[in-house]
């Protein structure tokens, strides 16, 4: 079970409020996924329900902000939940609006209900960082963040909202970088100023949710401006998965492309306790409960259950493809069935459009955009430390401040450096 805590203060008049960022992300994933009711308990609000194969309690603490660790902590002992299985959703000053980071461990930086959970359940639980940008005085912080949202924050709020619901399945499987490739994708899809988006993915895979949810972003922000798959290494399994919506694909000579296929099975270890004398005792509150239980083997009649279910996704993995590359599902199966090719032989099979890297991928999205060779370049999700942001830090600028500004900024000496450290951010 995963326990995922917005945090916030309740009552109508805090609704609003940039504090009350970590309760909208709660509201919006209930609505979105079915979620039940909310009602009163741990000293808050839950809503309860499933994310994938996962069991998920939704928490937003009704205690206040400062005191949101006595919920936390309630709710942790009733259902044996580790802090570890805990994902706080929390406003956070010190990145630019609509900027959202992931955390795990470390201190508090000085945020009080951060500091609450701190001190009920230790350091261990994972945070998913949301930014709401700083007033620029540590004297205004208390007004800025008790204060609503302004009208200009409510566009890239709801994409923000809308990027957490979408990417929330992989965050919860543990697939963080794929959580904040989703939210990527819709920040790009949604921003006017981002004239085409090259799509670099390196991975060896995952579930199926995750890339189903980054093959539809992927496949929306397609069809909103020019974009470009550029495959680095490795696009196999789920890697090609969230490609097959995008044309043209890029790949390297040697990238590891495919296999479209799907496989699941579960570690039985019951001949080995039989041969150890050991006798295992099973209670089930239903016939199947314990299916995935490595003390037993699957039954047959589970055994083809499962099966249906491989060959339904398999099916949907095939048809993701044939709809993206142009070709029937027989032609796709005939490449697929967990079949691995190299760059050069996908080209020939048609699971890719060029043989090149991720400088003639630019080039072609470029191209499509009509623009020119020395339109800037921003990469999206950011880095949260660097070099480049280290340098910056000795000038005085913080991480938001705007690149027109930055030049002013950073010293003479210092700027070709930052320029060669980072030259697709830095434009004097």
């Amino acid at each position: 079970m995963k326990i995922l805590v917005g945090l916030g203060n309740p009552g109508s008049q805090y609704a609003g409020h940039r504090h009350n960022i970590g309760f909208m992300a709660m509201d919006r994933i209930a609505s979105d996924h079915g979620f039940g009711p909310w009602r009163a308990k741990f000293n808050g609000d839950v809503s309860e329900g499933r994310l994938g194969a996962d069991k998920v309690l939704l928490l937003k603490p009704t205690t206040f902000m400062n005191d949101s660790g006595r919920s936390v902590q309630a709710a942790c002992a009733f259902h044996k939940v580790a802090p570890a299985d805990v994902i706080v959703f929390h406003d956070e000053l010190d990145l630019a609006p609509s900027k959202v980071r992931l955390k795990t461990g470390g201190g508090h930086a000085g945020h009080n209900g951060l500091r609450s959970i701190h001190a009920h359940l230790g350091p261990e639980y994972d945070r998913v960082r949301l930014g709401i940008g700083h007033p620029g005085h540590k004297d205004r912080v208390a007004g800025y963040v008790l204060h609503d949202f302004a009208k200009a924050d409510q566009e890239w709020l709801d994409d923000v909202m809308r990027g957490l619901s979408d990417g929330i399945g992989q965050l919860i499987d543990g697939h963080g970088d794929k959580f904040l490739n989703a939210i990527a994708l819709r920040a790009a899809r949604e921003d006017p100023s981002i004239k085409a988006v090259v799509f670099r993915i390196d991975s060896n895979g995952g579930s199926t949710l995750a890339a189903d949810v980054i093959w539809r972003e992927a496949a929306l922000t397609a069809q909103a401006k020019p974009m470009v798959v550029s495959m680095a290494t490795s696009a196999a399994s789920g890697g090609y998965y969230a490609a097959a919506g995008v044309k043209p694909i890029f790949a390297n000579r040697s990238t590891l492309t495919g296999s479209i296929g799907i496989y699941y099975g579960k570690v039985d270890v019951s001949g080995l306790l039989g041969k150890l004398g050991v006798g295992v005792e099973t209670q089930r509150a239903r016939p199947g409960a314990d299916a995935e239980s490595m003390f037993r083997p699957y039954t047959d009649a589970e055994r083809t259950e499962y099966g249906q279910g491989i060959k339904k996704y398999y099916d949907l993995f095939v048809g993701r493809v044939a709809q993206g590359r142009g070709m029937s599902a027989a032609q796709v199966d005939a490449i697929a069935r967990g079949k691995i090719w190299t760059g050069a032989q996908a080209k020939k099979v048609g699971l890719v459009d060029q043989v090149g890297g991720l400088r003639e991928a630019l080039q072609a999205a470029r191209t499509m955009a009509e623009v020119g060779d020395d339109t800037p370049i921003i990469e999206l999700p950011d880095e949260d430390d660097s070099i480049l942001g280290f340098l910056l830090s000795m000038a005085g600028a913080r991480a938001q401040t705007p690149l027109a500004g930055v030049s002013a900024l950073i010293p003479v000496a210092l700027f070709d450096a930052a320029r060669a450290l980072a030259p697709f951010s830095v434009y004097s």
